[in-house]
């Protein structure tokens, strides 16, 4: 992706970030002001260093990095019932002291914790998705970017058997969309925003596709976990966060029988997420049914115009 033109942005003041972890990081004040000033009381400190890494990385170059899937390893377990219970309960009823705010990590719950499965990175060639949100080649930040080329390949899907039979977990690349996508939304840069939306929905995607998945019901668990969940999500404007949790939710329900473990531990959490569970899967069902229907009155509508004779309809 083109490099927006921000030298004349050097020129300003440095301020310092602290996260979560309690990392500082350093930046030109005028790199964060999108337009609209700079907002005194952003709780950078509820986002974890490399979210915040990946938002300036954005700022400055126009384009963020993100973890590569890893190889699941040899007599990894799948998910088991009795362990996810007890992970799902722990966020549905977390401490009283998360209870008190959520300016701490110890004040949070969070999903499993990906920071160390992998140190790989890579950018992503679906930005084309976002430049329809640019005007006159501009971010919402007002810095101008080149046109979006093709210049990498590696969201090309290696999932194969041949390259990993034993499969890849996904857990690192679902979150770190997911919570840069809240980051983005709380600092009104829209176009990066629905990158992480799009990129989010392209790693789904291809989780689903490989042939090997051992991780996969897990892994999406923790994204339904996160999306609805996390005390981070009040940062972000209610629609916004609707959009997340709704296409979370629906590829949720699109995959339910390989969630069957997972999912009764979901729905044990009630509110929102339980709500949107349901009313996905049931309006699934509803839409297969419909298809099966149509495709029997395609038969009987076939076999009777021809007399009775049996014509299989593909």
């Amino acid at each position: 992706m083109g490099r927006p033109d921000i030298a004349s942005r050097f020129r300003g003041k440095v301020v310092q970030l602290e996260t979560v972890e309690g990392t500082t990081l350093y930046v030109h004040a005028d790199i964060l002001d999108s337009g609209r000033g700079i907002c005194p009381d952003v709780p950078w400190d509820s986002f974890k260093t490399s979210t915040v890494e990946r938002f300036l990385e954005y700022c400055y170059q126009g384009d963020y990095s993100f973890p590569k899937p890893v190889k699941v390893p040899l007599a990894t377990p799948t998910s088991s019932i009795d362990d996810y219970d007890e992970y799902a309960d722990s966020v549905c009823h977390p401490r009283p002291d998360y209870l008190r705010g959520c300016r701490c990590v110890n004040y949070r719950v969070t999903p499993r914790d990906y920071s160390d499965l992998s140190d790989s990175t890579t950018k992503d060639d679906d930005t084309e998705d976002a430049v329809s949100e640019y005007e006159s080649g501009r971010d919402d930040d007002g810095i101008e970017y080149d046109e979006v080329t093709d210049t990498e390949d590696d969201d090309q899907d290696d999932s194969g058997l041949s390259g990993h039979p034993n499969g890849l977990d996904y857990g690192a690349v679902f979150l770190a969309h997911a919570e840069l996508y809240i980051l983005s939304q709380n600092q009104g840069r829209s176009s990066l925003t629905l990158l992480c939306l799009n990129r989010l929905r392209k790693a789904l995607d291809q989780a689903a596709k490989a042939p090997v998945r051992p991780r996969f019901a897990n892994n999406l668990s923790d994204l339904l976990l996160y999306t609805y969940e996390h005390a981070n999500l009040s940062l972000a404007d209610d629609q916004k966060a609707d959009d997340l949790q709704n296409m979370v939710s629906s590829f949720a329900a699109i995959h339910i029988k390989e969630m069957k473990e997972e999912f009764g531990s979901l729905m044990r959490c009630g509110g929102k997420m339980a709500e949107d569970l349901m009313k996905e899967v049931v309006d699934r069902v509803i839409s297969l049914e419909g298809v099966s229907k149509e495709r029997t009155k395609s038969r009987q509508f076939t076999r009777g115009d021809l007399g009775g004779v049996n014509i299989p309809v593909i």
